[in-house]
């Protein structure tokens, strides 16, 4: 094969490869009625921040290191999915107003999460702690606010 086969099938491959990633992507979020799909990475979430601030308080960052990758992962599942709250909305550019908001909180959050991560690798447990304290909690509380069905 020359060089620019090569290249040519270089293109059509990273295209194959690339296609589906960038179609997902841009698919609308999906939208349940009650949406069991949140649930699950939501209570991950909730019971996480608890077990963690305990292991801040204790400044045990063998036990917060996990429980921050645990809440990486539930925020990451969560962001994708539509809170069930959004059901109830029928005008399709208050709804997609709706899930941005929530997407772009949840992001919020994830950021948080990253940062209290690489306090914990750098033994920062205090300034970690911190982090969960003004931003993480009162993230949760004005998004369940905000976002969360009755």
């Amino acid at each position: 094969m020359n060089q620019k086969h090569l290249l040519f099938v270089g293109a059509v491959l990273a295209t194959a490869v690339s296609a589906p990633l960038f179609l997902a992507s841009a698919q609308p979020l999906p939208v349940h009625g009650g949406n069991e799909k949140i649930e699950q990475p939501m209570e991950d979430l909730n019971g996480s921040l608890k077990r963690l601030e305990k292991a801040l308080a204790a400044k045990d960052t063998a036990a917060a290191l996990p429980l921050i990758v645990k809440m990486q992962s539930a925020c990451q599942e969560a962001k994708v999915e539509a809170p069930a709250k959004s059901a109830e909305i029928s005008d399709a550019a208050k709804k997609a107003e709706f899930l941005n908001g929530y997407r772009k909180m949840m992001i919020g959050l994830q950021k948080d999460l990253l940062d209290i991560e690489a306090l914990l690798i750098d033994g920062k447990a205090e300034e970690a702690a911190k982090i969960v304290a003004e931003k993480v909690k009162p993230s949760k509380k004005s998004g369940h606010d905000a976002y969360k069905g009755e």
